[in-house]
């Protein structure tokens, strides 16, 4: 990253913000987020050097923030509803902050923001690179399914429009929102396909004039959503 900044400089191209992107696996310890931790392999050799270098240019620490792989680990303990920002009486709190939080994605992202103020870099900003939710899955994942993408994108929206969070800091949400829009026009062509392999075209002859004769085709329907 020093390197890219370098070569930037010479162009005398200053409105570029240079990050690399890290997922949730950086954390030895998630909850509760007042006692998250970066893991110790890449704590101080990896992370420390990152934060410095972006503490100093102003840049963002980018981080894919995905829920259901927080679900999907521990579905016994993580209610579906708290990861799909669904929980109107879920609540969880940190005993460490006595922060109460709704929904599992606010949680992971103070988790991270205490693990960087443990190395003594909590100006650092979050940057959402990535999220979503998927469309398939194994079998014993009943969270991965096609309707479960369509309502966290859906809440996730409406949630972005608000730039709410209840936790410990609000965050940078602007690549997220590209990424969510992106994935809704995923979706509607998703939509646009299956309509097009259900549509159905029949030709029937007509006996007495020996002729072809066009049906009226039937579309399948569907509307498309978001609550």
């Amino acid at each position: 990253m020093c390197n890219i900044e370098h070569s930037l400089r010479i162009f005398e191209i200053h409105n570029i913000k240079i990050g690399t992107s890290s997922s949730m696996d950086v954390l030895e310890t998630p909850f509760p987020p007042s006692k998250a931790a970066f893991r110790n392999d890449i704590s101080d050799q990896v992370l420390k050097p990152m934060l410095e270098f972006l503490s100093k240019s102003e840049s963002y620490f980018f981080l894919d923030v995905y829920s259901f792989f927080a679900w999907a680990s521990d579905p016994i303990s993580i209610n579906l509803d708290y990861a799909l920002f669904k929980s109107k009486y879920i609540r969880v709190i940190d005993p460490g902050t006595n922060i109460v939080y709704t929904n599992i994605f606010d949680q992971m992202i103070d988790a991270i923001y205490f693990s960087m103020n443990r190395l003594g870099y909590p100006n650092v900003l979050i940057f959402i690179a990535e999220t979503g939710w998927p469309n398939s899955g194994d079998s014993n994942q009943i969270g991965a399914i096609f309707t479960m993408l369509r309502l966290i994108i859906g809440i996730l929206l409406k949630k972005l429009r608000k730039n709410r969070h209840l936790g410990l800091r609000f965050y940078i949400v602007n690549c997220m929102m590209l990424f969510v829009y992106i994935t809704i026009i995923l979706i509607i062509f998703y939509t646009f396909f299956k309509q097009m392999c259900n549509y159905t075209h029949y030709i029937k002859r007509n006996v007495k004039g020996n002729t072809l004769q066009e049906s009226k085709p039937i579309i399948w329907q569907t509307k498309l959503f978001f609550p």
